[in-house]
């Protein structure tokens, strides 16, 4: 994803360059050369019915600037649409979050975009290996200390910390993997292979279905998957956790100092 935003990135910057360099000054040059010629053809007219070609030359001189200034302003706005295109294009390489301290409204959409209730909660944001990483910066107190929404297509990757996920709508993904650690909510999905590991005192609830899951559970959590419908899956639960599944074949089970149950019944 890192190399997809750097091209994209690189691709935009460099037909800006290209614009500006050839397109507009070849346009600016034909325009004024062009607007020189047809206002020296109004002087010679001028001329002959007598009036002072001072006169002339400062009225259409006048009126030369005024289009060739607005000329170059039109010129220049598909210069303006490149760099908004390829910050746009730019923002849809998010699909790997990493979320700390806030409420996290996940909401499926074509286009990615984010956005924050409160404008004066200081926050730290890094774009690092692929991963975007938003965090609050004073997490002492009560958590949440805001709210997120996130707008987005798909998800590969999902880890939360100090936070809760709502959603509404199921997130439709290929592949997904999400991790939370002190953390609760719903996530609700539909994938052809879904990971999910929750741990660090988190309850977590999972619904919609997959064609394979994975889930770890320890650290004294909750994980409620019993309305998320597997045809396969492994199951790993440790450290006085609990697991509750809809597995129709579990293919791996591990539990220590765990509990588990499958509530899956054949049809």
């Amino acid at each position: 994803m890192k190399i997809i935003y750097t091209l994209v990135s690189a691709w935009g910057y460099t037909i800006v360059c290209i614009w500006n360099l050839v397109i507009v000054e070849y346009c600016e040059c034909i325009l004024k050369n062009a607007l020189l010629e047809i206002f020296s053809e109004k002087i010679g007219f001028y001329y002959k019915k007598g009036l002072t070609i001072p006169i002339t030359i400062a009225l259409y001189k006048k009126q030369l600037n005024l289009k060739y200034t607005t000329m170059k302003k039109l010129l220049l706005l598909p210069t303006i649409c490149l760099i908004l295109c390829s910050t746009i294009r730019a923002q849809e390489a998010y699909t790997k979050l990493k979320l700390s301290g806030y409420k996290v409204t996940l909401i499926p959409s074509e286009t990615f975009d984010i956005e924050m209730s409160d404008a004066n909660i200081q926050f730290t944001k890094e774009f690092k290996d692929g991963i975007l990483n938003i965090s609050v910066v004073d997490q002492t107190g009560r958590i949440p200390k805001d709210e997120i929404i996130i707008y987005a297509k798909d998800i590969e990757y999902l880890y939360l910390h100090n936070c809760q996920l709502v959603m509404s709508t199921p997130m439709v993904a290929d592949t997904m993997n999400f991790y939370c650690g002190s953390s609760q909510g719903e996530l609700k999905v539909a994938a052809n292979s879904l990971s999910v590991n929750v741990g660090g005192g988190s309850n977590m609830k999972v619904n919609g279905k997959a064609s394979f899951f994975n889930c770890e559970v320890g650290a004294g959590s909750t994980l409620n998957a019993s309305e998320l419908f597997a045809e396969k899956g492994n199951v790993n639960a440790i450290g006085y956790s609990n697991a509750k599944v809809n597995i129709e074949e579990i293919l791996l089970l591990k539990k220590e100092n765990a509990a588990v149950e499958n509530v899956y019944k054949a049809q």
